[in-house]
């Protein structure tokens, strides 16, 4: 039926789901450069021979084409990550803005998304971790309800928020607390 939510398995999407919610919670800073250049990768070895041939018609670009694509996008991945965090900061500190000030002056408006941007891209660490603990913890939550209802447990609604929390707080703090520890092995190594 349409707006169903059909899923494949009722046993292992749940179970895939708090596994996955779980590991970007924890580990989601420290991997999404990995994953955005394997995205890349896989889009341009997908889609990279059908790119060379409207570019050049020629087999031997072609057959390189993957390759080719694969790579660049792969590059371009954290590229677009930077400029993706510097837009979300500007879009943040604009609609802070609008929200605090009212309909401000353009200068302000502009200011706000210079600051804004720059601020997000100077913490991208901490503002990834925000993120990854954020998403991770509502999908391990969602999944834990899932899970939970497979067996006839009765979770509800406080125990998802609680899950939440537990989880986004627990993976935040990992995350913040790994990132300190680097920068500190790393001033020990250089002196």
């Amino acid at each position: 039926m349409i707006g169903e939510l059909v899923m494949i398995d009722p046993l292992w999407v749940p179970v895939l789901m708090v596994i996955s919610g779980l590991f970007a919670a924890f580990f989601g800073n420290r991997l999404i450069g990995a994953v955005l250049a394997l995205s890349g990768l896989a889009l341009g070895l997908v889609h990279g021979a059908g790119i060379a041939s409207v570019l050049w018609n020629d087999p031997g670009f072609i057959r390189l084409g993957p390759w080719i694509f694969g790579i660049l996008f792969a590059v371009l991945s954290g590229l677009f990550l930077r400029l993706a965090m510097f837009f979300a900061g500007a879009l943040l500190a604009v609609s802070a803005v609008y929200a605090f000030m009212g309909p401000p002056s353009a200068i302000v408006v502009i200011v706000a998304a210079i600051l804004g941007g720059g601020l997000a891209c100077a913490y991208r660490n901490f503002v990834l971790a925000l993120l990854t603990a954020a998403f991770g913890s509502l999908t391990a939550s969602s999944g834990a309800v899932n899970l939970a209802a497979n067996f006839s447990i009765p979770i509800g609604i406080v125990g998802y928020f609680l899950i939440l929390v537990v989880v986004f707080t627990a993976g935040l703090l990992f995350q913040l607390r790994g990132n300190g520890k680097k920068k500190t092995e790393s001033k020990r190594k250089r002196r």
